[in-house]
């Protein structure tokens, strides 16, 4: 069943049985016509013609003298009554007697007869519970019979029936009559309906009426129940709000119906009469605290908010009233105070709904009949409408249907919100699945690479962490492998099949390492372990348990040659040039990071000494903790002299001696503590900031100052410098080149600018123009270390060179291996044909110096010939006459 299905059902199977309650309730009213006046057997016209009352304006006649009187016959009891003018009470146009707020006492009078042959019993029911004073006297003949003295500030245990309205019985025999004085005096409404019952019939319908309040109270308190439960469940205001609004109701209509003080406080009129003052602003407190909250007024509507909080404190200041002021005044307070309370709630509803809120349509429709039974009840208070069962209930009847309506509302709302709760969660389940998976994810694509899908070196250095916490000490070999063919393939095939081969090399890897004694998995998952893994696009690590013997040297040995065989790619055969690092490293000293550095250390050393693998080496180590202070200490050196100019000479052949014609600046740094510090060690750095552009200057200064010296003893003497690509992006250089030239009466012409291979090809457009500019000026450029970048003279052809260097690593083997040698040759013979000066460096042998000549190098440079040296040194090798340089042949 769904929510608005039950509450449209409830709702109607409570309006039955109220309206069925209404019907039977209102049958006996005899003041409602001379027919319903009647009881069995007695006078018709009795009670209907002789109703009559009399305001006792002098409270003249206090009803315990009156009835003292008329008990002992004397003067002044009845014919004082009878003398009084009394005034007849029209009970067709008036129901019932309400006379509105007023202190004045009142009396009433009516004559019962009994013409009948026998015995008749009745009850007169005064149908009010709130009435302090309430004095019932019958006269039979010249003698009072009976005098009852009861009223709401009187115990309860005054009254001869227990029953919450004041009952007086009266017994007549055949042909009896009596007639009857009412005294009414309260300081409330002074209001009631007077009936004259048959006791069957009187009991009969006083059992009815209880089962229709005691349902009432019943689903009040049953819907409190609920709704406070649900406050508990749900930690929800709106609904503990809701629940003291229909215990403000609750304890309302039982205080103003007479049950509390009936069934209990009967014996304490005073706090019967304080409870029924307190709930009235108690009511109002937590119905506009509720209205606010279940309304959202704070958020949506600032002044209905602001109008509710207004109502709420002057509730407070009537609940407070109800301990300090009269009983009078305070109930008129709460009369007053109901006005605004319920129109504040009553046009809530409306805005809210205006505004869009769903929940105001419900909240209207329930305030709207609330709203009707107060503005009845109040007009019945006042005495503008008469005394009927609906003017009496109306208040009560409102408040029913209100009630049912909200609560099932908000238990409507409960399973609203538990439906949702329950999407809610499955939704925060999903997504909790979905986060988990992508963090999952996450986790994996942070320790995984992207290319290979190895683990990455995140996970490698977790994995490092795990063997450097293990209990035993074990000595591993942290392994890098670099594949130094990868970017010649990236530039000839492209990116993605270059990492399509790398991935296809590395899962080969992976596979190998598995059979691979003392092979460490860095990673084991469901569908693979992993033994290898990815420190970049062109480098593999692993980890091994380091084994000595020559059967487990040879086992790795034969791993790395397997590892170096060219692999079949697209129909090409492909070599990839690996090159092992390795570091070896006990656990309990065992750290990542340093672990992997190191072994990269040892790949890089391999690399320069040309070899497959390399061990870790301190003699290695260019990266020391040093050199984060090489930079800042060089530029110190610059400033204050430190630094040194050497020259290495460059030979020709000439009429069969060799002849010094021009020297190569090499810069040198002797530092006070560390002694010389190699140029590869402070030259790159200094070329990753301005530094290298001081340097080159510096250079270019005291070259050219020892170049005019060095030409006083050899005139035609040229003097090479090496720039870096980083000056060729820098303004000025060719600016200071000429002034620093001209000022020394030096020719452009002796100036030989040398540049590697590599920076040239990798020259940006401004670095290009600015070689253009300084060939046009006249500056020879030689390039150097030719034979280790690129290698295309077709491209070098193109560029404003005048030299060609061949590099060291070519001529080192040129007398000893039959490839070098036609390398070297057709380097130079093509160098002579783009018209290319050439000259050779790092000879080291008079071997590679006649096999150079005898193939026609220009220019020889070398360890053999000479070393690099002072100036002053070189003063005196120029002096001399190369006697020592035997020539060709010799």
């Amino acid at each position: 069943m769904s929510p608005p299905s039950a509450l449209h059902r409830l709702t109607l199977l409570f309006l039955l049985c109220l309206l069925s309650a209404a019907a039977k309730a209102s049958a006996p009213d005899l003041l409602q016509s001379a027919s319903n006046n009647n009881i069995n057997g007695l006078d018709e016209a009795g009670l209907d013609l002789r109703f009559e009352y009399y305001a006792d304006t002098e409270r003249a006649y206090p009803a315990d003298r009156v009835a003292d009187l008329l008990a002992r016959g004397e003067a002044g009891g009845e014919q004082g009554l009878v003398n009084i003018i009394w005034e007849p009470v029209d009970v067709s146009e008036n129901s019932g007697v309400n006379a509105g707020y007023t202190l004045t006492p009142q009396w009433y009078r009516f004559r019962i007869s009994n013409p009948g042959d026998s015995l008749e019993h009745g009850i007169v029911q005064v149908a009010y519970a709130w009435l302090d004073e309430v004095d019932f006297i019958d006269i039979r003949g010249d003698k009072g019979s009976g005098h009852l003295s009861t009223g709401r500030r009187k115990p309860f245990s005054s009254r001869w029936i227990d029953h919450p309205h004041f009952l007086y019985p009266v017994t007549l025999a055949p042909g009896e009559s009596t007639t009857v004085y009412l005294r009414v005096a309260t300081r409330g409404a002074l209001q009631f309906a007077l009936k004259l019952w048959e006791p069957e019939a009187f009991f009969q319908q006083t059992v009815t009426e209880a089962k229709v309040h005691f349902f009432y109270f019943g689903a009040l308190a049953f819907m409190i129940t609920i709704t406070l439960a649900y406050a508990l469940l749900l930690r929800e205001k709106v609904y503990l709000y809701y629940a003291l609004t229909t215990f403000g109701f609750l304890t309302f209509f039982m205080s103003i119906r007479g049950f509390t003080f009936q069934h209990i406080l009967s014996e304490s009129p005073y706090l019967n009469g304080l409870l029924l003052l307190v709930s009235m602003p108690f009511l109002a407190i937590f119905a506009a605290q509720f209205s606010r909250t279940f309304l959202d007024t704070r958020a949506h509507s600032r002044r209905l908010d602001l109008a509710l909080r207004m109502v709420i404190g002057l509730a407070v200041l009537d609940l407070v009233g109800a301990f300090i002021l009269s009983y009078q005044i305070s109930i008129l307070l709460s009369t007053f105070l109901a006005a605004p309370l319920f129109l504040m709630l009553f046009i809530a509803g409306p805005i809210r709904w205006a505004q869009g809120s769903r929940p105001a349509i419900i909240y209207t429709l329930g305030w709207s009949l609330l709203s009707i039974g107060l503005v009845t009840t109040t007009l019945h208070k006042h005495g503008v409408i008469p005394n009927t069962f609906m003017a009496t209930y109306a208040l009560q009847i409102g408040s029913g249907i209100e009630t049912l309506i909200l609560t099932l509302v908000l238990a409507a709302r409960v399973y609203r919100e538990r439906e949702d709760k329950i999407v809610a969660q499955n939704k925060l389940l999903t997504e909790e699945k979905q986060r988990r998976e992508a963090q999952q994810q996450l986790i994996h694509h942070a320790i995984h690479d992207p290319v290979t899908g190895l683990p990455n070196r995140e996970r490698l250095v977790m994995r490092l962490s795990e063997l450097a916490q293990a209990p035993e000490n074990t000595l591993y070999h942290v392994v890098s492998i670099v594949f130094n063919r990868y970017h010649d393939i990236v530039h000839t095939l492209g990116q993605d099949n270059a990492d399509e081969l790398i991935n296809r090399v590395a899962l080969g890897l992976n596979r190998r390492a598995q059979s691979l004694r003392g092979a460490i998995a860095i990673e084991e998952g469901a569908e693979r372990t992993y033994y290898v893994a990815s420190l970049g696009a062109d480098t593999l690590a692993m980890i091994v348990i380091s084994a000595e013997g020559p059967a487990h040297r040879q086992t790795y040995i034969d791993f790395i040659n397997r590892t170096a065989r060219p692999d079949n790619y697209l129909g090409f055969l492909l070599e990839l040039d690996p090159v092992f690092g390795l570091y070896s490293v006990d656990s309990r000293h065992l750290e990542p990071a340093k672990a992997i550095r190191n072994s990269r250390i040892a790949k890089d050393a391999a690399i320069r000494l040309g070899k497959r693998y390399g061990f870790y080496s301190r003699r290695y180590d260019r990266y020391t903790e040093e050199r984060l202070t090489i930079l800042t200490e060089l530029r110190l050196a610059l400033e204050t002299g430190v630094l040194q100019l050497y020259y290495q000479p460059k030979v020709i052949m000439r009429d069969g001696r060799l002849v010094t014609t021009g020297v190569e600046a090499l810069l040198r740094w002797e530092h006070p503590e560390r002694g010389m510090i190699a140029p590869e060690i402070f030259i790159p750095l200094a070329e990753q900031t301005d530094v290298i552009h001081q340097l080159t200057l510096w250079v270019i200064t005291n070259a050219a100052d020892d170049l005019t010296r060095f030409r006083l003893l050899q005139r035609d003497l040229s003097m090479a410098i090496n720039i870096s690509p980083r000056n060729l992006l820098t303004k000025g250089l060719d600016a200071h080149l000429q002034s620093t030239l001209l000022a020394r009466s030096l020719s452009f012409e002796s100036i030989i600018l040398e540049l590697t291979e590599t920076s040239v090809m990798d020259s940006e457009r401004e670095g290009l123009l600015t070689l253009d500019r300084l060939r046009e000026l006249g500056f020879p450029l030689s390039i150097d270390d030719f034979g280790t970048g690129y290698s295309s003279l077709a491209y070098l052809q193109k560029m404003p060179l005048s030299e060609v260097k061949i590099d060291k690593s070519l001529i080192k083997e040129v007398c000893t291996s039959r490839s070098s040698q036609i390398i070297v040759k057709a380097a130079i013979d093509m160098s002579h044909s783009l018209g290319y000066t050439v000259v050779a460096e790092g000879i080291e042998q008079q071997a590679q110096l006649d096999l150079l000549i005898s193939m026609g190098c220009d220019c020889m440079q070398g360890f053999f010939i000479a070393t690099p040296m002072p100036a002053e040194q070189l003063f005196g090798w120029l002096q001399q006459d190369s006697e020592k340089l035997r020539p060709l042949g010799d």
